[in-house]
């Protein structure tokens, strides 16, 4: 009744054109994407057009403009809803009418009346010129607009007779102004080469919005607007802006093609952050040694056709903040019916710039005329000062403030490496394969945190928090230690940190059953061609980690009976005396709480394939005869299968499609 199978159209058309000194192209595209659940879509309209001219090889001038339209409505939230819907509730009633199953449970047919809808445009402009001063000497500066404007509607009907129906209205637009010149010199001098560049950046943000809610409506189906809501809500306005100016430097040098350096040095300056705090100083450096090129290796040249070894350090920054954390902020109130100031955000004017530095070290390579040819690099990052918006107490009136509250470390290795395994007359066949381990350790946490730790450590959530512990990882899965379930009394065993058994639940008892993060992780990439047939394949995998499966958590041992119910919870509870079940007695589900323990904790090994493709691409000197220049059919299937060791569902919040596609792609 509320879901289907959804079809999604895609057109594009483009055109391209020019002479020796001027060139253009343009682009127009159409996307029709219609929801998982009924009534929900998504359609894009936008195009594209690009222009370059040349004044006698000296000057060139390039224009770039984009625009899109988009209308959502969207009804991806009512998933979760339509999977509480027990399947012996009638939908309708005998007479038609939509089923007001209960106050507890809410008929999803219902909920599809509720409307979210949302209306965005967006356009960038760019305007660029090259001028070579000199020979070897050229001046680039390009200016970019970009702006949006986005219009959002909800409206949720009220379930029953004494029940509230609301409405919020939102608009909001912003502009972004970017201005980039770089200034470039190359010289190549017998054996030597030079390249060194000098630039300067700056980029300004603004965005205002507009937003106004309301309640009590008269009805659900003509006054909706918000001037008929007996309950005006609110109403608000809104204004946001920074700045980022930044000034760089690089110079690159080879010698005999062989020996390689690199250094850089930027300088950004925030608004973000206070006066005193606004710049940050991000030097690096690399060094690399094309060792193919040297003489010892020439007579090798058939088997080792590139290899180079290469060594970087470097620091960057982040500001990823709000735009106004460093003050303080002053909001109105009303006391007696009277107009009124107070503080409604808390500041931190020490607040700096988060750095990283990494090193690394690696290793590129190709034999045997690069039909084997990849990379491998082994990496250390550091980060410290870590922005993060840290609870405080409750006392000070405010929830969190920003601060740099401490440091991580990550190592690990990184490989790629691509093989074309077969290549004749009519077959190829290749093969590439990625991949990541990486391990990370937290090497200091504020106070302020630590006292965040305490709190989210006895938090009753689906899932364990996120801990911050020094000489523990990011993504350490924390939770009691369960020995199971006690076959006399249906009750779990818990283990504390000193190895006692107990009936009680401790949060105290919490330690690391787990981590998130694979030991190893990557994808792999298989390629097929006959002739004019090519098959490309797609597959992610992780191996190594754990998870915490919230669904045996959640919608096992911890459902709702009133809802619909995994069968699980039925058929592998504890009933009688001497049961070894996996899951608790549903029973007591409705006033249990949700305890962390390692019994929900699984090894989380997997091979995803994303993505397989089939194509074809006709004779070309067929298709001249009839006017084209190239034809190209393709059939295609997104998420088509999985393989992993753990049972979880997909698509509870935002729903999970196995997309199938095909496209016609011919070139005149």
């Amino acid at each position: 009744l509320m879901t289907h199978n959804a079809a999604t159209q895609e057109y594009s058309l483009g055109i391209r054109g020019g002479s020796k000194e001027s060139s253009y192209s343009s682009s127009f595209f159409y996307k029709d994407q219609k929801g998982i659940v009924k009534g929900g879509s998504s359609k894009l309209l936008g195009g594209s057009f690009n222009f370059d001219a040349s004044i006698r090889d000296v000057v060139r001038f390039k224009l770039g403009l984009r625009a899109t339209s988009r209308v959502t409505d969207d009804k991806d939230g009512m998933i979760g809803t339509i999977l509480n819907m027990r399947p012996d509730y009638p939908a309708y009633t005998e007479d038609g009418s939509i089923n007001m199953i209960s106050y507890y449970v809410e008929n999803p047919l219902f909920t599809l009346k509720n409307i979210k809808e949302g209306k965005g445009k967006d356009f960038t402009g760019s305007l660029g010129l090259e001028w070579d001063i000199i020979p070897g000497l050229t001046l680039r500066t390009n200016g970019t607009l970009k702006y949006g404007i986005n219009k959002n509607l909800t409206y949720n009907r009220k379930y029953y007779d004494d029940g509230t129906s609301s409405s919020t209205v939102s608009k909001n637009e912003s502009y972004t102004y970017v201005w980039d010149n770089t200034l470039t010199y190359l010289k190549t001098l017998e054996d030597h080469n030079l390249v060194g560049l000098l630039g300067f950046s700056i980029e300004k943000y603004e965005s205002d919005g507009l937003s106004a809610s309301g309640s009590n409506f008269p009805d659900d189906e003509v006054l909706t607007n918000l001037g008929s809501a007996a309950t005006k809500n609110s109403i608000a306005s809104s204004y946001n802006s920074n700045t980022l100016v930044s000034t760089f430097a690089r110079l690159e040098y080879k010698f005999k093609n062989r020996y390689l350096a690199t250094f850089t040095f930027r300088a950004d300056g925030s608004s973000k952050f206070g006066p005193d705090k606004r710049w940050g100083y991000f030097p690096s450096g690399a060094l690399a040694w094309i060792i193919s090129e040297e003489n010892f290796l020439k007579d090798y040249s058939h088997i080792v056709s590139y290899l180079k070894l290469r060594a970087s350090i470097g620091k960057t920054g982040s500001q990823n903040l709000g735009n106004y954390a460093w003050r303080t902020l002053m909001g109105s109130a009303t006391y007696n019916d009277a107009p009124g100031i107070k503080p409604s955000s808390l500041g931190n004017d020490i607040l700096q710039w988060e750095s990283q530095v990494q090193k690394e070290i690696g290793l590129d390579y190709g034999f045997w005329d690069d039909r084997i040819r990849g990379s491998i690099g082994y990496y250390q990052k550091k980060v410290d000062n870590l922005l993060y918006s840290d609870p405080v107490p409750y006392s000070s009136s405010f929830s969190s403030v920003t601060q740099n509250i401490g440091s991580l470390k990550n190592k690990g290795f990184e490989f790629e490496v691509t093989a074309l395994l077969v290549s004749t007359k009519d077959w190829r066949f290749s093969l590439k394969v990625n991949g990541d381990h990486n391990k990370n350790e937290i090497l200091g946490i504020s106070n302020s945190l630590a006292k965040y730790n305490e709190e989210a450590n006895a938090n009753a959530s689906s899932a364990p928090k996120v801990l911050f512990k020094e000489g523990e990882s990011t993504t350490a899965i924390y939770a009691v230690r369960s020995a199971g379930i006690n076959p006399a009394t249906g009750e779990e065993v818990f283990i504390k940190r000193n190895g006692a058994w107990t009936l009680e639940y401790d949060p105290n008892d919490k330690v690391v059953v787990g981590d998130e993060n694979a030991w190893l992780k990557g994808a792999f990439f298989p390629m097929l061609s006959y002739k004019g047939w090519q098959l490309n394949m797609a597959f992610e995998y992780n191996f190594g980690g754990q998870i915490y499966n919230t669904t045996r958590a959640d919608n096992v041992e911890n459902v709702n009976p009133r809802n619909n119910v995994d069968r699980r919870a039925f058929e592998e509870r504890w009933k009688n005396v001497n049961d070894v079940p996996a899951y608790l007695d549903i029973a007591n589900a409705d006033s249990r709480t949700s305890y962390h323990t390692s019994r929900f904790v699984e090894d989380d090994n997997n091979v995803i394939c994303r993505n397989i493709e089939l194509s074809y691409d006709f004779n070309q000197n067929l298709l001249k005869k009839i006017g084209f220049k190239r034809l190209r059919l393709s059939l295609g299937m997104k998420d088509p299968f999985r393989m992993s060791t753990v049972k979880f569902e997909r698509g509870t919040e935002y729903p999970f499609s196995r997309g199938f596609t095909f496209s016609i792609s011919p070139t005149f």
